[in-house]
Formats: C-alpha cells, structure tokens, sequence
C-alpha cells in the first residue's frame, strides 16, 4: 500500500512568522471525492474554452459529483490532491492527479484550478502519480492529453505517440494526442 506522501510547492509565513507549504501534495481519500468534481469541471471550463468549442466544453465538464472518484477509488484507480491552506479557513483542493492501470498500461491525467495553472501545482501533482506507478513497476506513464495540457505534458517529459480522439460520456469526440514518458 501507498503511505500518504506529501510533496510541498512554496514556503510562506503565517501570521506568526512560522513557515507553511501551500500548496501541499497528498493522496486523497474519500472525503476529497467532492471537491475533486467540483475542481475537475473548474479546470476543465477556465482551461479548455481557448482550445475547444463550446459543446466540447460543457459536455466535458458536465455535472458530475464525487461518486464517479469514489467508485475509481475503490476499484484501485490513485488520487492525489494540491491542498491550499490559509489560516483561519478551510483546507481548498486546487487541483488533482490520478493514476490507474487500464488495458495494461499504466495512466494517470492532471488538473489543476485556472487560478494554478502554471505554477507548479500540475507539475507536483503528476510527481505524485508518477511515483505511485514507479512503486507498481511501471517503466513508462500514458496519457491521451487534451489540447489545452500538451504543453504541460510535453514540458514534463512526455513524447507525442498519436493524435486522436477522446470519447466523452455524451458520445462527443474531443481532439487529443496520446503521449508516453518513460519513467
């Protein structure tokens, strides 16, 4: 089993000079299913609309509630979250990797708040879920990336195998390139 690893992003002060990481990286756990949909459909609308029409986008970030990562989660699927904390408010998930198995092969997909695009918090992320597949002997890591994180992807070490098409729930064909990095 996975021990809960935290990974830190920056060092601020709190209000009595003492030092906090914020965001910090952990896995999830059942609890943080919620707010995992709520920042998945974020993501997905703050990010997306720049590389995609606006049927693909509200079809991707459909309503979906914490159940869809529940049932993930029990059938072995990895999450981890980048948790804000401020003093004196409640801890906020800005962003969520994952990782799983399929068919085989060894998968996750990051998403972050657009509030924490480009700012580590992705990169944080896919460490954590590379590690989680690194510790199940994966010698490499797939994705099939949206237009909007081939950047990101590409920026982290992954290779472009194809372009293609994502299938989502409604049946609509979203446009992404399916990428590999070897771990």
């Amino acid at each position: 089993m996975l021990r809960p690893t935290w990974y830190a992003l920056s060092k601020t002060l709190d209000d009595t000079g003492m030092a906090t990481e914020n965001p910090s990286v952990r896995r999830a756990a059942i609890e943080d299913c919620d707010s995992i949909a709520a920042v998945h459909i974020e993501s997905i609308r703050s990010l997306a609309a720049r590389y995609y029409d606006q049927k693909i986008v509200q079809d991707w970030a459909r309503p979906r509630t914490g159940g869809v990562y529940r049932r993930a989660m029990e059938t072995g699927e990895m999450f981890f979250v980048a948790v804000n904390r401020e003093l004196g408010k409640a801890d906020q998930i800005v962003g969520f990797s994952s990782y799983r198995v399929d068919d085989g092969k060894h998968r996750t997909a990051v998403y972050v708040s657009g509030d924490c695009a480009r700012k580590g918090v992705g990169t944080a992320l896919l460490l954590a879920a590379e590690s989680a597949a690194r510790s199940q002997g994966a010698k490499c890591i797939d994705v099939a990336a949206s237009l909007c994180a081939l950047d990101f992807y590409r920026t982290n070490g992954f290779q472009d195998l194809r372009v293609g098409e994502h299938v989502l729930s409604t049946g609509r064909r979203m446009p992404c390139v399916f990428m590999r990095k070897e771990l």
